[in-house]
């Protein structure tokens, strides 16, 4: 998909294979699509937003990483950064959902497609306070329950409203069913993981 007017162009159904070098340069990007190799050279820089695995995935099978790592897998080694796919720390966190019986809650009901239309209009044209100027899940707190905490070592979230919260009008959508709940959040996780390739095709998991 392409739009002139953003100087933008979307790829969809490809998978990125490696980050093109020159030198210790990133210059493109490598990706297969429909049985195909292709390349998208950058004019000014390449940016990496695969995610927590894929980013390091990427950029190991591009030849930057650990060199002995690199070379396991038959990967010439191109810039030598052993952090790559190191230090992982996991964020655990605990969703507690609840349906909530009618009458429904104050989300839930100006969530009605008209509603949010004027409520949207009135928070970020005229400066309003409506329930659009906010999120539904703006109060946190924070507490110590491991003996010894000297600081808190767990974050709790409220959700006032459900993660499937979206505008609604009948009869063209159904109402989405109205809940509410918390998140609980570790603060300190202590534990490290390691990413690293068990192969050298971009289409095998790590």
């Amino acid at each position: 998909m392409c739009s002139s007017d953003l100087n933008l162009t979307i790829e969809v159904n490809a998978l990125a294979t490696r980050i093109v070098l020159e030198g210790n340069r990133a210059v493109g990007v490598e990706y297969r699509r429909g049985g195909n190799v292709h390349v998208a050279r950058a004019h000014r820089e390449v940016l990496l937003a695969g995610g927590v695995i894929n980013s390091p995935q990427v950029l190991m099978l591009s030849g930057i990483g650990d060199p002995d790592a690199l070379r396991a897998q038959g990967i010439k080694p191109q810039v030598p950064l052993r952090g790559v796919g190191r230090n992982l720390q996991d964020h655990v966190t605990v969703m507690i959902a609840f349906d909530r019986k009618p009458p429904s809650g104050t989300i839930h009901r100006w969530m009605r497609l008209d509603r949010i239309a004027v409520a949207l209009a009135d928070s970020y044209l005229l400066g309003g306070t409506s329930v659009a100027s906010d999120i539904p899940g703006g109060m946190a707190s924070f507490a110590r329950v491991m003996p010894g905490a000297t600081v808190p070592d767990i974050q709790l979230l409220l959700a006032g409203a459900p993660l499937t919260a979206r505008p609604y009008m009948k009869p063209f959508r159904e109402p989405f069913q109205d809940g509410f709940g918390g998140r609980i959040v570790m603060l300190h996780p202590e534990s490290r993981g390691e990413l690293v390739l068990s192969s050298s095709d971009p289409r095998t998991p790590d």
